[in-house]
């Protein structure tokens, strides 16, 4: 009696262990999923904020050949591109971080993910030997 107890302990422990196990890796799957979309947002904006820039740039070159401006008028407009050609930059080196450092999340995440499942698979082992134990145990009882 004490054994078959202990065996359905250890079986209820087991399903408990596969459903937390399961749960981990939906939320980290989730978590995954919730960042990635994130990223992808991120890029679609700074990609929209990108492309406005350069159609501004395009303009701002367009109407400074359409147009015969004075000297410092000419020096003014090549600083207004300058600028808008130095802010572009920025944004690119700022995407670029970005997505290094949502990749450096990724391969934690995954990371962990890994080890909570080498975890699990052990613990699930060890369980299962215990109760091929507690089933040899019981026959030979019997």
């Amino acid at each position: 009696d004490g054994l078959r107890q202990t065996e359905e302990e250890a079986k209820t422990a087991l399903l408990e262990m596969e459903g937390v196990h399961g749960e981990a890796i939906s939320t980290l799957r989730q978590t995954m999923s919730a960042e990635e979309q994130q990223r992808r947002e991120r890029m679609d904006t700074l990609s929209s904020e990108l492309s406005e820039a350069q159609d501004t740039v395009r303009n701002m070159t367009e109407q400074l050949s359409a147009a015969e401006l004075s000297a410092g008028d000419l020096r003014q407009a090549l600083n207004g591109i300058e600028q808008e050609k130095e802010m572009l930059s920025q944004q690119v080196s700022s995407v670029t971080a970005e997505m290094a450092t949502k990749e450096e999340q990724i391969d934690e995440l995954l990371q962990r993910q890994n080890t909570l499942m080498e975890t699990t698979e052990e613990q699930v082992s060890v369980l299962e030997q215990e109760n091929s134990q507690l089933t040899t145990k019981m026959n030979d009882l019997r």
